[in-house]
């Protein structure tokens, strides 16, 4: 099983399209925020809402939430406990003729990718209790309660933005979490994007008992690539033409670092 995880695309699906073309694969995780960037408009909206109804239309494909999609799903205007820089009405309006209620639902909150915990921005240590994110079924449960306080207008810590962020959760939730205040779970391995960089394409922090890694970056593209036995992360050049490795993590590794 070859899977690759994607980070966040605010509109840019050439370059997701042309990781795909260039990396066989299996399975394909993307991370989240599909929609908003600087200066876009409604017709952006609407060609990535065509892209993300397509691509969750294909078995392969696990697409994941993040911060800048849940408003459109939900409607910031009556949620404004989702709301999130760049959401706009005519943006909305465009996205609703596309996605609808079914296919919003086929969004996940997180995936589990070989010895990673996949999601938007991460599960800090201090969100849930260690018991319940180290056990998938538990896991699944309390995003699911989460989700459903979300359709009775309640706000979620799993999905509430944290201080740093603007809001008025002590930690950010799992679309929110910024890297800078992000503290990983014993026991517990994590690839998250969310907090794009300017400088390092790949970060990196592995407190004892687990590995952390954020690929959000501004110049390129960086993704993974999951292989039974390894970890590869690469960066696609600007021009969309070449990508090269940046580092790889032997999963052997990883469970001497969980048990550490």
């Amino acid at each position: 099983m070859r899977t690759l995880i994607i980070g966040d695309l605010h509109h840019r699906t050439r370059t997701a399209d042309a990781i795909l073309a260039s990396e066989p694969h299996d399975r394909v995780v993307f991370l989240g925020d599909y929609f908003d960037d600087f200066s876009d408009t409604p017709g952006d909206a609407l060609a990535t809402a065509a892209w993300v109804k397509q691509r969750l239309s294909e078995a392969r494909c696990t697409l994941l939430w993040g911060n800048h999609d849940l408003p459109y799903a939900f409607d910031a205007d009556d949620f404004p406990f989702l709301s999130c820089s760049g959401f706009q009405r005519n943006k909305l309006d465009a996205i609703k003729t596309v996605l609808g209620p079914d296919d919003w639902d086929r969004l996940q909150a997180y995936a589990q990718v070989g010895p990673w915990l996949i999601s938007h921005a991460g599960f800090h240590r201090d969100l849930l209790p260690r018991e319940i994110v180290r056990n998938q079924s538990l896991l699944r449960e309390r995003c699911t309660q989460a989700f459903h306080s979300l359709e009775r207008r309640e706000p979620d810590l799993v999905f509430a933005a944290g201080k740093e962020r603007g809001g008025r959760a002590t930690i950010g939730g799992i679309t929110w979490c910024d890297w800078k205040r992000f503290e990983g779970i014993d026991g517990v391995h994590q690839i998250v994007g969310h907090t794009p960089s300017s400088d390092e394409p790949l970060r990196h922090w592995s407190p004892p008992g687990s590995t952390n890694y954020c690929i959000d970056y501004r110049k390129g593209h960086t993704y993974a690539v999951v292989t039974e036995e390894r970890t590869f992360f690469k960066q696609l050049q600007p021009a969309g033409r070449e990508s090269f490795n940046l580092g790889e993590v032997e999963h052997e590794a990883l469970g001497r670092a969980r048990h550490a």
